[in-house]
């Protein structure tokens, strides 16, 4: 958690009085890790109103979501490697591409991944199986495109 919990306590105190007053129709927190959490006042007043803290609970929720979604990259891979183990390569191709998709899915999970090395191996992935970089993109643009 990038905040302690006095600085959270203290986020929600001016959050309450700015969204209560009126006078603000959303926040938006910028998080050590990179995800940005934007609370809006309906949501913001809908957390006060169960009597939980929002801003704490907010944190919460983007932290979970955050875990699960870094859980599922690594599964998105595995499903897309049996994907490729049932659509009956010969060996060579198949390992081949099991190592391509092992060193794009190690390179994505760097803290600092290198666009480089993740467009070549794209570049790679596209010539070798059109629907295979479908797929791929698929679940790269969920992961990693930023909402408009």
């Amino acid at each position: 958690m990038p905040y302690s919990k006095e600085e959270i306590e203290e986020l929600d105190k001016v959050a309450r009085k700015l969204m209560s007053g009126g006078a603000l129709k959303s926040l938006t927190f910028h998080m050590s890790s990179g995800l940005i959490i934007d609370i809006t006042k309906e949501k913001y007043l809908h957390t006060l109103r169960a009597g939980q803290n929002p801003i704490e609970q907010i944190f919460n929720i983007t932290a979970n979501a955050a875990a699960i979604s870094s859980l599922s990259l690594s599964q998105n891979f595995q499903n897309v490697i049996h994907y490729l183990e049932a659509s009956n390569l010969e060996l060579r191709k198949l390992s081949t591409a099991k190592s391509k998709l092992n060193k794009l899915e190690t390179e994505l999970e760097k803290q600092s991944p290198n666009e480089r090395t993740i467009k070549k191996l794209l570049n790679w992935v596209s010539n070798f199986s059109f629907e295979l970089f479908l797929r791929l993109s698929v679940i790269l643009a969920e992961r990693f495109l930023k909402p408009m």
